[in-house]
């Protein structure tokens, strides 16, 4: 789920998940807007403050860049043996 649907859902404005995240309701709007890409420790934050309801899946939908990370983190992890 996009962050922005979830904000509808729970009728919850983008100025007070800033607030309780304390970043910028600006940054936050340019990050749901798709203008700013989200850091790995926004998209944490957000997935625990949606109670996982958005997830990284979500992000990589918007920056194709997190699909390739994404890729590489599971491909890695099958890789690695256990020491």
């Amino acid at each position: 789920m996009q962050l922005e649907e979830w904000l509808k859902q729970n009728s919850l404005s983008q100025l007070k998940m800033a607030q309780k995240l304390d970043i910028g309701p600006s940054c936050l709007n340019r990050i749901i807007k798709g203008h700013n890409e989200p850091s790995w420790y926004e998209i944490k934050e957000f997935y625990n403050f949606t109670k996982g309801s958005v997830t990284v899946d979500d992000w990589a939908e918007i920056y194709p860049k997190w699909s390739k990370i994404i890729e590489v983190v599971q491909e890695c992890k099958r890789e690695t043996p256990n020491l």
